[in-house]
């Protein structure tokens, strides 16, 4: 049932960010709530979970949004391992981890997406675009503050306790 639910809420904010996310963006930036809840299951769960659900929400964003299999697949699969690999390790329950981890793996899952820009040869301004990342970052930050507890919650439910994410 868990997997059941986890994939409910990954595809529900798959298309809450995809249809209405794009109507709320700060300078034509909208806040990533996969990469949102990506860093919160992997933080609560672990590296494996983290890093298979990475996989899966970069692959099915790729499908729809991306020239190439893999541009986000790989920077999600990347968050999704390095914040699980913390599980143990941090107050993982505390809001103001959760902010530190999204404001850590924002910035670097945005600089990896730009480094991948540059490595297609893909002309972009650096200054906008280092705007674009502090703003997205800042966006994300903003978001994991209210609805942290809430993914919590949910998490640590009899519902969601039964077994881990994938096995």
């Amino acid at each position: 049932m868990r997997n059941i639910l986890i994939f409910i809420l990954f595809l529900g904010a798959f298309i809450v960010q995809s249809t209405l996310f794009r109507f709320i963006g700060i300078y034509g930036v909208k806040p990533d709530l996969m990469l949102i809840l990506l860093i919160s299951f992997a933080l609560l769960d672990g590296g494996l979970e983290g890093a298979i659900l990475g996989l899966f929400i970069g692959f099915l964003q790729d499908l729809f949004f991306s020239p190439a299999i893999g541009m986000t697949m790989i920077p999600y699969f990347i968050i999704g391992l390095f914040a699980g690999y913390y599980n143990n390790k941090v107050f993982k329950e505390k809001t103001f981890t959760a902010f530190i981890f999204t404001f850590l793996y924002s910035l670097f899952f945005n600089l990896i997406m730009l480094f991948e820009i540059f490595i297609i040869n893909h002309s972009v301004d650096l200054k906008t675009s280092i705007i674009h990342i502090l703003i997205g970052t800042l966006y994300n930050c903003l978001i994991i503050l209210f609805s942290y507890r809430y993914i919590v919650q949910l998490n640590n439910k009899k519902l969601m306790k039964k077994n881990t994410i994938f096995r």
